[in-house]
């Protein structure tokens, strides 16, 4: 549903921050 949705968005959004940051 809708809350799967955005628990599977969320963790996308984390790891592309958590990928920037390593990258940087």
């Amino acid at each position: 549903g809708f809350k799967d949705w955005i628990k599977g968005a969320a963790k996308k959004l984390i790891k592309t921050v958590a990928a920037n940051i390593a990258n940087q």
